[in-house]
């Protein structure tokens, strides 16, 4: 009796659905057609994975029986800007959050939640990391500051500025985490401005975890109703 129920949710695609891992950040994630700066690894085996660049700006597999010269000038890869645009490395974790903000009409009368009288009011999407690694470029971004002619051979200086500039935001901020069956799941924030500035608490034997939130905004010119924010998950699997 009752057999068309199970004790469990568990599936046979359960095990290739599950994501582990902290995943990474990256800061200007782009699908497309990238420039070879140098030479890869198996470029004499697997040169047909790549791609020339013609003077129509259209690309092109290259073709032939042996590899020909490898130049950073016109060969390009096709894929995700992944290794370039990686931010740093953090320790404990990242967090993605994406809210609607719902408003309810209150009708004299109803004393329950009546579907149709909720609407969407925009909404607020968040990346909350933990990164470790500590570059003035981070510093810049975190603080909304600006990298100013420093006084002292060797160091950078870095001081505030009173307003926040196109160049504080993120382009294409990233998370990329990873699913049991090897295939990741993307998610990118068209603009990122980090809002909760530098923190980082310094403890003997122990290494400074600087703790940062940033949020996703919309262009003056877009939709200002949606946020850009693009979750590309795996149709394979």
């Amino acid at each position: 009796m009752y057999n068309e129920f199970t004790k469990h949710g568990v599936t046979e695609k359960t095990p290739k659905s599950i994501m582990l891992g902290a995943g990474t950040l990256h800061k200007g994630l782009k699908f497309g057609y990238h420039a070879l700066t140098a030479e890869p690894a198996d470029w004499a085996t697997n040169y047909k994975n790549y791609y020339a660049k013609s003077d129509a700006d259209n690309y092109a597999k290259l073709d032939g029986d042996a590899a020909p010269a490898f130049d950073s000038n016109i060969h390009f890869y096709k894929g995700w800007n992944a290794k370039e645009t990686l931010i740093g490395a953090t320790s404990g974790g990242n967090k993605v959050s994406i809210k609607p903000n719902v408003t309810t009409v209150e009708v004299d009368g109803a004393l329950v939640k009546v579907k149709g009288l909720d609407f969407k009011q925009g909404e607020v999407a968040t990346l909350e990391t933990n990164l470790v690694e500590i570059t003035p470029d981070l510093l810049k971004n975190t603080l909304i500051g600006e990298t100013v002619d420093s006084d002292v051979e060797g160091f950078a200086l870095l001081e505030s500025k009173p307003d926040i500039q196109e160049g504080d935001y993120f382009e294409n901020l990233a998370f990329v985490g990873w699913r049991t069956d090897g295939t990741p799941i993307i998610i990118i924030f068209d603009n990122a401005l980090c809002t909760t500035g530098f923190e980082g608490e310094a403890k003997n034997k122990e290494n400074t975890v600087v703790k940062v939130t940033f949020e996703c905004y919309q262009d003056v010119t877009a939709d200002l109703m949606v946020l850009p924010y693009h979750i590309y998950y795996p149709t394979q699997g």
